[in-house]
């Protein structure tokens, strides 16, 4: 962290404490009135748009959900030249609770920077996630040497589990209990919005059922374009098959390795790919004919489309591959 950043966290604590802001966890009445004089609603964070749609669901109108809009640079650093918002981070620090996605969660590098008690933070893939449902891939662009150890990488997590229906109703489970927790007055009403969340999830997860089904009959070949889709192939009953292209690559370097990865039995190639990659996607279709399709990683709401929710933009992942597995000859 350079000079310049470290000063600002020195200011940002001196405002919180001046603030008269506190790092203990909340009790029940605190939560009822956080926020400025006569605002009785309490705030809840949440670091990335998944959290945040499902745990407004849950809560409806009891409550305000925010995602503080805070970049972060590559180093982990506030990224100062994005219009930071003070106020913002003065009402995340008074936020009732903070949910977070747990392991591998690289949406929220700031969080670190910002003095929270750790008993008001969530972990939402902490009790509802069985070891198997994590998913670690080696990071070959770190490589570093510390000790007689050398020159090495270490593998990640990859974050994006809300890509999974199933997962994603598990990740609402844990929401719902750490909120009944701390409001019971409320137990009933936020089950009944989670009933109705939890419908609409597994609405998601039949059709990826019927998906899977689909690309199984036409025997395809499901590749994605990096790690951050394997929460969502592993959806649909695929194998682990991806590149590391978190950069989209030249387009003539790309088409020498899917020529690698052509099937052997005469099946058609699909290559999944995030909205990024689209003028990859556009120049592989026309050299290689080959299928592609642009899965969304939704990481925050679709542009143009913010009364969209969570769910919403996960159906549309499915329906998206859907059309277009439909649409391939046989």
């Amino acid at each position: 962290m350079n000079v310049h950043r470290k000063y600002f966290v020195f200011m940002l604590v001196l405002t919180l404490l001046s603030a008269g802001c506190s790092t203990d966890a909340p009790t029940h009445q605190d939560g009822e009135n956080n926020g400025p004089p006569g605002r009785s609603k309490p705030v809840i964070a949440a670091t990335n748009f998944a959290l945040q749609s499902m745990a407004q669901a849950i809560v409806g109108d009891f409550a305000d959900v925010i995602r503080p809009q805070v970049q972060a640079d590559p180093e982990g650093g506030l990224d100062m030249a994005e219009g930071l918002d003070m106020a913002e981070l003065i009402r995340l620090q008074s936020a009732a609770v903070v949910l977070t996605n747990g392991p591998g969660a690289d949406d929220a590098a700031w969080l670190s920077l910002i003095s929270i008690n750790q008993s008001r933070l969530c972990e939402t893939t902490s009790a509802e996630f069985e070891l198997s449902d994590f998913i670690q891939v080696q990071d070959y662009r770190t490589v570093h040497s510390h000790g007689d150890e050398g020159e090495h990488s270490h593998p990640w997590l990859v974050p994006q589990c809300w890509l999974n229906p199933r997962l994603a109703t598990a990740q609402s489970v844990a929401i719902l209990n750490r909120l009944v927790a701390m409001f019971p007055e409320q137990e009933t009403a936020f089950t009944a919005n989670h009933r109705s969340l939890r419908e609409e999830l597994e609405a998601v997860e039949e059709l990826a059922g019927d998906v899977a089904t689909l690309i199984k009959s036409r025997n395809l070949t499901v590749i994605a374009s990096d790690p951050r889709l394997l929460f969502f192939t592993r959806s649909l009953s695929l194998e682990d098959n991806y590149f590391l292209w978190f950069e989209p690559p030249e387009t003539s370097a790309a088409i020498a390795e899917l020529e690698k990865r052509k099937p052997e039995s005469g099946g058609h190639l699909l290559l999944l790919c995030p909205p990024a990659a689209s003028s990859l996607v556009e120049g592989l279709s026309q050299s290689l004919g080959i299928e592609t399709a642009t899965v969304s990683l939704i990481q925050s709401s679709a542009e143009g489309k913010d009364a969209d929710t969570f769910v919403k933009e996960l159906r549309r992942n499915y329906q998206t591959l859907q059309d277009i597995v439909q649409g391939m000859t046989h």
